[in-house]
């Protein structure tokens, strides 16, 4: 069987956080509160470790914000069309993946914008996983949208939280015992159906759906080619790697590179298909095989990860996140 191609969306195939640029149109200050829940998100995730609780929740603690300052799903899908940006080579090469294998995309991103996107790539929409979000199916009362937006004036105002995951400041500490206590109100009142209804496609939901797939192909693991990117792909790329199928990460931050055993550093999609039509061709041998050593004087890398080269790797492809896809996309986790 042939081998089966399933990517994350934003990153390897966009440019946008679309939700993080839904924020900052819709919401003042919305970038900021935007940067902070997804701080938080990291911290509660990988470095407190919250029993259950899933990467990419970003995305379920900013509907509410999104819901109280009047965003529709018509305006999300009418936002989505004009804010699309593609990734150099994404479209071509994921006309070409799609020839050649099955093709899947797997997203935490909003459904409304994934389908978006696959209208202007004429990709099957039934081919795509994605967070389900429907904010016409909610009504806040007045009191309601001004105890959201009060708390969104006092997430602005909280300490920052720090980069560093490997000293927290008691700042830090702070700041994450009050989002919990805003959180715990917020999941009380109206808003609290919107908190629980929308559920992330991020860590382990992700994984999930990869097994999904495979069973319903009738696939096995070592067919499976993932590429990602992010802190939501770390679950994916750890459960590929040890079921014997090729993790790649593509412009990734750290939590990628940790988790991936392919690092891709290019300002094009294009530089995939090397490592892709090697697996194609020859299997997943064949696709490590092709991979060059550590070169740091070119643009575009297809590099292997190893204990002694992943801090490099881990720098260059974060400097080439950030100038593809801007400073303040590039920074989120």
């Amino acid at each position: 069987m042939k081998p089966i191609y399933i990517t994350d969306c934003e990153g390897p195939i966009t440019k946008n956080d679309n939700a993080f640029e839904l924020t900052s149109h819709f919401i003042p200050d919305g970038d900021r509160l935007f940067s902070i829940l997804s701080r938080y998100d990291d911290l509660l995730a990988y470095v407190y470790k919250r029993r259950g609780y899933r990467a990419g929740n970003t995305l379920k603690l900013i509907a509410p914000f999104l819901k109280a300052y009047g965003v529709t799903n018509e305006m999300i899908i009418a936002f989505s069309r004009e804010s699309v940006l593609m990734v150099p080579g994404a479209a071509h090469f994921l006309l070409w993946a799609s020839i050649n294998m099955p093709t899947f995309l797997i997203s935490t991103s909003y459904t409304p914008y994934v389908h978006v996107l696959c209208d202007i790539l004429g990709f099957p929409r039934e081919q795509t996983t994605s967070t389900a979000l429907d904010l016409n199916r909610y009504r806040l009362h007045d009191a309601q949208v001004k105890f959201v937006k009060d708390a969104a004036q006092k997430i602005l105002r909280l300490p920052a939280l720090c980069e560093a995951t490997n000293q927290l400041t008691p700042d830090t500490h702070h700041t994450v015992t009050q989002l919990d206590r805003l959180f715990e109100r917020l999941a009380k009142g109206d808003s609290g159906r919107i908190l629980r209804h929308v559920r992330p496609i991020g860590g382990s939901a992700k994984a999930r759906q990869i097994r999904s797939i495979i069973e319903r192909l009738g696939g096995s693991f070592d067919q499976v080619i993932y590429v990602g990117d992010s802190i939501t792909d770390v679950h994916a790329f750890r459960l590929v790697r040890k079921e014997g199928g090729l993790a790649i990460s593509f412009n990734g931050n750290r939590y990628a590179v940790e988790e991936a055993e392919i690092a891709v550093i290019s300002q094009t999609a294009e530089t995939l298909k090397r490592v892709v039509s090697a697996f194609l061709k020859d299997g997943r041998a064949a696709a490590v095989r092709s991979v060059r050593p550590w070169n740091s004087s070119s643009r575009s890398q297809v590099l292997l990860i190893t204990p002694q080269t992943v801090d490099a790797i881990s720098e260059r492809s974060a400097k080439m996140r950030r100038e593809l896809r801007g400073e303040r996309v590039g920074a989120l986790g």
